[in-house]
């Protein structure tokens, strides 16, 4: 079998932005950042792709966020195209890598926004963004709660001179209505993983690592409380975790609460075998499923392990970023408490 697995998605996604954002009412609200704006006549009144692949906390503490805004010249036809290609059953994983990472070079970077807490950092975070845009700005284009928020832009003319019609006319069209959208733009306070999480109700049908068709319904309506821990196999601390989580699975067990597992990496060509390995190596026994499609952008997962603890609706009533051993069992029994 081909391993074109990433490349499909990654396409898949890019393909879903604009039509996303259109059923938004054009509306795009970044609550992790503060940050909401609209984009007037996108995407119908436009030829090329914009794309938001960076939105996120910057920092340890909580002082930084980015959000990072480029454009793609590429029109719904030539993404399709380009799925097409990559699915092409006579070309190799190496071509259908390679067309990927051909479109992924193809964006052109417009701006990017920073929240920011802590403004003594305004300068460095500027500086590097100049090294790689020469003739950038830097504006402050809101405040809100403590944070200030500030737009590095950069000039575009050796960009646009490279593209073909009509996205050098339609690259400069969207940047300016980017700029004048944020002008008006609405700003806030960032809000954490849980702020946004919590009350979210999780409904979806996946399978099993063996296969086996889910609905989180049903696996959710068993215990009292379910522990979702979002982790993959290339993470580290995930991994490490594993036989301690096999153990809090067992003990929760009395007090009608379960571990369940959402493997993120599922789609990953191998990571489903080697999964199985990890979780029979560390005794872990307590179900495992493949991650629902949209499971992490609906989430806004940033980093894992990320655990959610569930009611029987599904329904989310905190969260742990990060392997907190010692968090885990504590917030069940303070969740239980309050039942």
């Amino acid at each position: 079998m081909k391993r074109t697995i990433l490349p499909v998605i990654l396409v898949l996604l890019l393909l879903l932005l604009p039509a996303a954002l259109a059923d938004e009412a054009r509306d795009v609200k970044l609550s992790n950042v503060g940050l909401h704006f609209s984009i007037p006549g996108y995407p119908d009144a436009f030829a090329g792709m914009l794309d938001i692949p960076y939105s996120e906390q910057a920092d340890n503490e909580g002082n930084v966020f980015l959000t990072y805004i480029q454009y793609y010249p590429k029109s719904s036809d030539d993404l399709a195209a380009l799925e097409s290609k990559i699915n092409d059953p006579d070309a190799s994983a190496e071509e259908s890598e390679n067309l990927v990472q051909e479109f992924v070079n193809s964006a052109v970077p417009l701006m990017i926004i920073y929240t920011l807490r802590d403004e003594t950092q305004l300068n460095s975070l500027f500086d590097e963004w100049k090294k790689s845009n020469p003739g950038a700005t830097s504006t402050e284009i809101g405040e809100a709660d403590g944070y200030h928020f500030y737009l590095f832009d950069r000039d575009l003319t050796e960009d646009l001179a490279g593209l073909k019609a009509p996205f050098a006319e339609d690259c400069q069209k969207i940047y300016d209505v980017l700029r004048e959208s944020l002008a008006h733009a609405e700003f806030f306070a960032p809000l954490s993983a849980e702020e946004q999480n919590n009350g979210k109700q999780l409904s979806f049908v996946t399978n099993d690592l063996d296969g086996n068709p889910i609905s989180s319904d049903e696996l959710f309506a068993q215990h009292k409380i379910t522990m979702v821990n979002v982790w993959a196999t290339w993470c580290p601390p995930c991994k490490a975790e594993l036989p301690e989580l096999a153990n809090i699975h067992h003990r929760l067990a009395e007090k009608d609460c379960a571990i369940v597992g959402i493997l993120l990496d599922s789609e990953n060509p191998g990571a489903i075998e080697e999964a199985q390995s990890l979780l029979k190596d560390a005794g872990a026994d307590y179900t495992n499923l493949l991650c629902p499609e949209g499971f992490d952008m609906d989430l806004q997962i940033g980093s894992i392990p990320t655990s959610f603890m569930v009611d029987r609706n599904g329904v989310i009533l905190s969260s742990v970023v990060g392997a907190y051993i010692d968090q885990y069992e504590p917030l069940i029994d303070s969740l239980l408490g309050q039942q």
